[in-house]
């Protein structure tokens, strides 16, 4: 009796890991490790335009036009042209807040002039002592998971001679949840 008891309960044992898949996530999105990266590089080019730099633009067009206590100069790029289209492009990256935010936040660096975009000028420096990054991708869910970017943050300026040593690895957790099909950040920032 004890050991058709065992054989039921190696059986049952059996039959819960294979329905976990082992105890792997089967995601019914898949989304291979590139495709997830790809994400993640156009989200950090758009997040760029906000944090960093501006988009490229035309400084020598009509030396700009002077509204809202800024020169505004038109938008360089090959498939955003208008404000809408940006706004659209942040919507395939980031949830609704967080692309709101960038375009309507307490600093506006777009606006569309004569149903053009156009930018302003609005640049800072980047962290000299982050080296080098490592990207990892961890799954939570189905629809969640997490873009983990780690930065070691060196005593010296990795640009300026031999590699210092790393002081710290700075970490980032960017939460991202799977929307209408798409892949989308729920958090965002530049990690440099």
């Amino acid at each position: 009796m004890k050991n058709k008891l065992r054989i039921v309960v190696l059986m049952l044992t059996i039959l819960l890991f294979v329905a976990a898949g082992c105890g792997e996530n089967q995601s019914s999105h898949p989304v291979s490790t590139d495709g997830i990266a790809a994400i993640y590089e156009s989200a950090r080019e758009a997040i760029t335009w906000f944090q960093k730099s501006t988009m490229e633009v035309d400084w020598q067009a009509d030396g700009g036009i002077y509204a809202y206590d800024n020169f505004w100069h038109p938008v360089i790029h090959e498939t955003i042209s208008t404000l809408a289209d940006l706004e659209a492009h942040l919507r395939q990256l980031f949830v609704a807040d967080l692309a709101d935010d960038l375009l309507f936040g307490e600093f506006v660096r777009y606006r569309d002039f004569d149903g053009v975009l156009h930018g302003i000028a609005a640049d800072r420096g980047s962290n000299i002592f982050a080296g080098e990054e490592t990207h990892e991708i961890i799954h939570i869910s189905d629809y969640e998971l997490i873009y983990r970017v780690s930065v070691n943050i060196h005593t010296e300026p990795p640009c300026c001679g031999p590699l210092s040593p790393v002081d710290y690895v700075d970490v980032h957790d960017f939460y991202m949840i799977f929307v209408d099909g798409n892949w989308i950040f729920q958090n965002f920032n530049l990690v440099r």
